[in-house]
């Protein structure tokens, strides 16, 4: 396996960040280890603690934005920016009548737990009254009394904007979890091999592709199962969701290649959610072009998000640590009280 980072600690994601501290000349100590350890990088009179993999520079308020789904797409509907018209339901009060008006509405819908990262419980592409039935049933599950539903955006491309006090300092194109055949093995060893190269190159650093019921639905809609050959070159999404969590994969893109209006778009976010660190989810045909509506549209915010997904592309394109010192340079250059008043 590669050597990627330092072991400071337990906590891949708390290594990647000190590792990248450290090259920059930050001075780095472990406070206390663990699986989710508490660490601290300063330079000169600039201190910031990094918890796990997450940074103190946003309030418990706007972190708590961010982890509500709702609160998140309520706030974004209020900054004028293009939403999915996510509305928020009691599980044991929902009818399978509001459920039909919804798809009469939308044609077709996506099904969320309010309060879970990584794509946990997410069901996307619901066109019919049993299929939403079944995704509510997996978030209930997952022990919500909660349910969010909105409207499905057909993912053309998606992107993880990475914002600085609103401002963009990298880009993600995320990718759901692939495999491209070789005329020969099936999807089922094609998924193997690839989780097998990972491990032996990148150990636990991205996460596999697991083979579940929904990627065999996926498969049966496309007319293939886990026992077909795909022919040589030939490319198939295993996953509908983009999450690295799912086997998914990330390329950078030119943050000045990103439409103005954008810019427009993250400045107003930042105004309505004072997150000064923040993962901006986007879904577009085209980034470099003006936002759609009903095509394009920011369907998560995330107050804390994985360092994971630019190092996949750190990694895969050898300039190790890009996205982080891009990070950390902002944060010398602009900022935020990391203790005191304002809860931070």
């Amino acid at each position: 396996m590669r050597h990627l980072f330092k072991n400071f600690t337990e906590n891949i994601e708390s290594n990647i960040i000190l590792t990248a501290a450290e090259l920059r000349g930050w001075e780095v100590s472990v406070l206390l280890n663990g699986t989710t350890p508490l660490s601290e990088i300063r330079k000169n009179e600039l201190v910031y603690r990094v918890l796990g993999g997450r940074f103190s520079v946003n309030s418990s308020i706007s972190t708590s934005i961010s982890n509500n789904k709702f609160l998140t797409q309520s706030l974004l509907e209020k900054a004028h920016v293009y939403g999915t018209n996510a509305k928020l339901y009691s599980i044991s009060e929902l009818s399978d009548q509001e459920c039909q008006a919804l798809l009469e509405k939308f044609s077709k819908l996506v099904v969320k737990p309010v309060d879970q990262n990584n794509g946990v419980g997410i069901t996307v592409g619901l066109i019919d009254l049993a299929s939403i039935k079944r995704a509510i049933n997996k978030v209930s599950e997952l022990g919500s009394k909660q349910v969010l539903i909105e409207q499905h955006i057909d993912t053309i491309s998606e992107y993880r904007i990475i914002l600085w006090k609103g401002e963009i300092i990298d880009v993600l194109h995320r990718i759901p979890a692939f495999v491209v055949g070789d005329g020969v093995s099936t999807i089922q060893q094609l998924i193997e091999q690839k989780n097998a190269y990972r491990f032996e190159n990148f150990g636990t650093v991205f996460e596999p592709i697991i083979i579940d019921e929904d990627l065999s639905m996926l498969l049966a809609g496309t007319g293939n199962s886990l026992d077909s050959v795909l022919p040589e070159n030939g490319y198939l999404s295993v996953k509908n969701t983009c999450n690295l969590s799912q086997g998914g994969e990330v390329k950078r893109i030119d943050p000045l290649s990103v439409h103005p209006d954008y810019r427009d778009i993250f400045k107003r976010i930042y105004e309505k959610t004072w997150l000064n660190y923040c993962g901006a989810d986007l879904i577009t045909p085209d980034i470099h072009a003006a936002p759609i509506p009903g095509k394009s549209a920011i369907n998560e915010l995330n107050g804390g998000p994985g360092i994971t997904l630019a190092f996949y592309d750190d990694v895969a394109t050898n300039r190790m640590y890009f996205g982080m010192f891009q990070l950390l340079a902002k944060m010398e250059s602009d900022p935020v009280q990391v203790f005191g008043a304002g809860g931070i």
